[in-house]
């Protein structure tokens, strides 16, 4: 017994440690937030800098929440920002995916969902992310885009003037353009709905392709998801009044041609 002692002594003394290091690292955290809030507020009034142009424009529009141990938010920004380099006067498509729920039926059946999409064309008229720091917001630069937003139910389009705007921290809400390029580049869904336009198990929340390879790499996907955004992607070229793009492949080129024919486009 005295054996057994001991072990449950050192397994106390070892949790007793572990419960310390880990008080120690919440408090490094919190004193690392509130370090990042104090630069963010310095930041946003023009009165200090990181040196960096982009890291600037991070910690003004996500200020302490960079404080996590995730690195995903800067992570999905340098690649973003290295993939605009060089692309000016090239397009750039971003896509959103989100579902929204129909309520259930008042007799013990699953909820309902559909599976919403959002998909914005523009052409870059810089090859920079453009912040705005007072509201903490990120875009990419055009100086206009189409859009067309496409449920089950419901279809629309409109031509918008400005910057493609990617992340808005004070205005950020779920719905149509309820995405945040820091938390949803990369992050795949499971599709539930019902009424839904892909057969895809899991699709992106949110997708953006840079440059005239990055969308005709996009266009050449071989799933059922990105087919619905073939003739959308076409249709806000005309929109915009620029030549179509087309997929690398071509039997893409192919559907895309006999689909426009059908729907008389």
């Amino acid at each position: 017994m005295e054996g057994l002692d001991k072990i449950r002594s050192s397994v106390v003394q070892a949790e007793e440690r572990v419960d310390l290091a880990q008080q120690g690292a919440s408090t490094e955290r919190a004193n690392l937030a509130d370090l990042l809030k104090e630069k963010q507020a310095l930041i946003v009034a023009g009165e200090d800098s990181t040196g960096d142009e982009l890291q600037d424009g991070l910690i003004a529009t996500y200020g302490s929440l960079l404080g996590s141990a995730d690195t995903t938010i800067i992570d999905n920004y340098n690649k973003v920002a290295s993939e605009l380099e060089g692309k000016e006067d090239q397009p750039v498509v971003v896509i959103h995916n989100w579902e929204e729920s129909l309520g259930c039926t008042g007799f013990g059946d699953e909820p309902q969902y559909q599976t919403q999409s959002l998909t914005i064309l523009g052409i870059l008229n810089g090859s920079k992310l453009v912040f705005d720091y007072s509201e903490k917001s990120c875009s990419l630069p055009t100086e206009k885009y189409a859009l067309s937003t496409r449920g089950s139910f419901s279809d629309e389009f409109e031509i918008v003037d400005g910057n493609v705007v990617v992340a808005n921290v004070n205005q950020y809400f779920r719905g149509r353009m309820g995405f945040d390029l820091g938390t949803d580049l990369g992050v795949m869904f499971e599709v539930r709905g019902t009424f839904s336009r892909v057969l895809e198990k899991h699709v992106p929340s949110l997708i953006v392709a840079i440059g005239h390879q990055g969308v005709e790499s996009l266009l050449s996907t071989e799933d059922t998801f990105t087919r619905y955004q073939f003739l959308e992607i076409r249709s806000l070229c005309e929109a915009l009044g620029i030549e179509k793009i087309d997929p690398a492949t071509e039997s893409q080129r192919l559907y895309l041609d006999s689909m426009e024919e059908i729907s008389g486009s």
